[in-house]
């Protein structure tokens, strides 16, 4: 990979909104002693085997403002390494704390091909009928917990009005860094890799699926290595 596409990776891994100290977690979750990009403790950053990922589907990740310090969170890895993707904040705040309006404009590029990955009421299943082949389709996912998306959907009228489609029954998650809620959740790495293994190829979930190893590989190592440590 060129020293281009690694800073242009390294930049989106750290490009955030404005700060707001009062949501950073601290304790276990966050220390000093962190890679910027990757988040992992840095004798395990991985940044050295992220590349970037052509990809025609536009991603758009909305990330809920208390996920965006967690090292455990895996949508910004999609956001920073797929070819026209974004990511967006939901709550975070700016000078006095005030609440930042979201960002989205992306929705109204190409607003007949827009969807929304989230299951629920209304939703369809995301199969080969989604597929724009005269235009760019742009896929939209709530990133955080369970709770912080459903009351993300309910307090965002623009989310509210997309169309919903939900994944395929599909293997169990790999994911194993939180408590998982729904026996078939999955974490959102892994949705958006398998969203785009129905809308474009199965090399798109694949190359998602080797970056999630990566993540799963340094918090595993680095929890055993702070086990040993304790010893």
């Amino acid at each position: 990979m060129s020293s281009v596409a690694a800073a242009a990776i390294h930049a989106a891994l750290t490009r955030d909104c404005p700060d707001d100290p009062a949501r950073r977690p601290s304790g276990r979750g966050y220390r000093a002693s962190r890679c910027e990009a990757c988040r992992a403790a840095l004798p395990f950053c991985f940044c050295a085997e992220l590349r970037p990922i052509a990809c025609e589907t536009r991603v758009l990740v909305v990330m809920h403002a208390l996920e965006r310090h967690r090292p455990t969170n895996t949508g910004r890895f999609a956001a920073a390494l797929l070819r026209d993707a974004r990511l967006v904040i939901r709550g975070a705040r700016g000078e006095g704390l005030r609440p930042l309006p979201i960002d989205f404009s992306a929705l109204d590029e190409h607003p007949e091909g827009v969807l929304l990955l989230h299951p629920g009421p209304g939703a369809a299943l995301l199969d080969e009928r989604y597929l724009k082949p005269s235009g760019p389709l742009t896929l939209v996912v709530p990133d955080g917990t369970w709770t912080q998306t459903r009351h993300m959907l309910r307090r965002e009228p623009r989310l509210r009005a997309l169309q919903r489609v939900a994944l395929p029954p599909g293997a169990p998650s790999r994911y194993t860094l939180r408590r998982r809620v729904h026996e078939d959740g999955v974490c959102t790495l892994e949705a958006i890799g398998r969203a785009l293994a129905v809308l474009e190829s199965p090399s798109l979930e694949a190359e998602l699926e080797r970056v999630l190893s990566l993540v799963l590989s340094a918090t595993e190592r680095a929890r055993g290595q702070s086990r040993g440590d304790s010893e």
